[in-house]
């Protein structure tokens, strides 16, 4: 769950969605989860810190995307469109990609 969300900020869907996916990111390379504790308050408080480390062993550029998926400010967090055009996102990739399109909640609802 995002801070923010924790917090019980209004909830703003792509950026709690970016916090999601860094939370998914870290837990399939390191095998554990970046923030824990003994029970929901325990997480919460290491949550609403954001203090973790990175998993061992990930290159400098995985490391600083996760840093970017797992920053606490939602207005200083990476975009959708920015981990898209993330180095580590696409290494090896040698073609050229589509721009997308994300739509917002607004646009889905209509």
């Amino acid at each position: 769950m995002a801070p923010e969300v924790m917090r019980l900020q209004p909830y703003a869907g792509p950026p709690a969605d970016v916090w999601s996916l860094g939370v998914l990111l870290h837990a399939m390379l390191a095998g554990s989860l970046p923030f824990w504790g003994e029970d929901f308050d325990a997480i919460q408080r290491s949550t609403l810190r954001g203090s973790y480390s990175p998993p061992r062993l990930v290159s400098c550029q995985c490391a600083q995307l996760l840093r970017g998926l797992l920053t606490l400010d939602p207005g200083k967090r990476k975009t959708l469109e920015e981990v898209m055009g993330d180095p580590w996102v696409n290494w090896g990739h040698t073609g050229n990609f589509e721009p997308v399109a994300f739509m917002t909640t607004s646009e889905r609802s209509r």
